[in-house]
């Protein structure tokens, strides 16, 4: 009798604890897990709203690890890649939903309660402790690539179906929104493999230029953006300047032909169509160097060689003159007329061939 009234005297405050849990339990939607080593092990979140209220120490090592946000949307979102559906739950109606994995040979399932504004995640994975070490392993590999993705100096995001930003990089943040916005939209908003773009960022402002470059996932998107804003301008000036040189050649008397690097030709004017009486197509082709001088050569707008071969070492040793800026010739052609031709290097290893009338000032 003594030992019955010991025990009911000690369980009296024992129900008064578990009476005033058990309110806190009525109070919320869901019981929050007790702090034992088994559960401990679970991934599981407590949320009300988008803000998260509690979770268990795995699901806490989980988003430390994984460096992932603690909004319920965030999260949300970086489930949907390997549970589709996820991200639509959350404002659909009071259930419990579990949703398989996407990925072969996963048996894992997420599952989602929803009650008014309380919602729980659990992740339940079978996973043995056989697989802990090449999940470690796997971890390691993981970070080091997000570590390069991270740091990576253009900017790179990852897009769900849905179209919440799933994952994104230091250079793709500090864009800011307006920027951030606009790339994100066209990216998902055309089907697109590399698309140079310009977005207008603030009025009365130069545009920004970027190659977008896309590739899909399951169930998801990257994208990555070269900022090529210097390249274009730098482009849009040379354009200018050849269009400015190409108007100044057209009210010269000499004829010009200017060859890139490749001696293919890149510029001619006008007088060298009328001097040399070569097609405006066949200049427009971009012949090269040796095409044209055979062509002349063809249309007796220079002295016939007398050995073709000869010639071929000939017009090597003109090009070597050319590029030293020692070449000069006169043509005296079968028609009367004399022409002076002179070869000149120009920047980034072009060739530059100035062909001159000059049978007035021989005949005087």
């Amino acid at each position: 009798m003594e030992h019955l009234v010991e025990i009911t005297v000690f369980l009296a405050p024992v129900s008064a604890i578990l009476l005033v849990s058990g309110l806190i339990i009525i109070k919320t939607n869901f019981p929050l897990s007790s702090k034992s080593a088994e559960s401990d092990k679970k991934i599981a979140f407590w949320f009300q709203g988008n803000e998260l209220k509690q979770s268990t120490d795995a699901a806490h090592d989980m988003l430390r690890d994984l460096k992932l946000a603690v909004g319920l949307t965030d999260l949300l979102a970086f489930f949907e890649h390997r549970f589709p559906g996820a991200t639509s739950i959350a404002g659909g109606k009071d259930d419990i939903n579990d949703l398989d994995s996407s990925w072969k040979h996963d048996q894992a399932i997420l599952r989602i309660t929803k009650k008014h504004e309380d919602v729980q995640i659990k992740l339940i994975d079978p996973t043995t402790a056989s697989k802990i070490y090449t999940l470690r392993r796997a971890k390691r590999e993981l970070e080091m690539v997000q570590n390069v993705v991270e740091n990576t100096p253009f900017p790179v995001w990852q897009i769900a179906e849905s179209g919440n930003v799933m994952m994104s990089n230091a250079a793709f943040r500090e864009l800011g929104s307006d920027l951030g916005k606009q790339l994100i939209h066209f990216a998902t908003s055309n089907n697109i493999h590399v698309e140079r773009v310009k977005f207008e960022v603030e009025k009365n402002k130069p545009p920004h230029w970027f190659d977008i470059n896309k590739f899909s996932l399951p169930k998801s998107s990257v994208q990555y953006a070269l900022e090529v804003t210097e390249i274009v301008r730098a482009q849009q000036t040379q354009k200018n300047f050849v269009q400015t040189l190409t108007k100044t050649f057209a009210t010269l008397s000499i004829g010009l032909a200017i060859f890139d690097r490749n001696r293919q030709l890149m510029l001619f004017n006008p007088a060298l169509i009328d001097l040399t009486t070569l097609p405006a197509d066949f200049l427009s082709a971009r012949p090269n160097l040796l095409t044209v001088f055979d062509k002349l050569r063809d249309n007796q707008i220079m002295p016939e060689p007398k050995n073709y071969a000869t010639w071929r070492e000939k017009l090597a040793i003109l090009v070597a003159a050319a590029t030293e800026g020692t070449y000069t010739e006169i043509w005296n052609l079968p028609t009367g007329a004399t022409f002076r031709i002179s070869g000149r290097p120009h920047p980034d290893g072009a060739l530059a061939f100035l062909f001159e009338d000059i049978t007035a000032e021989v005949s005087m």
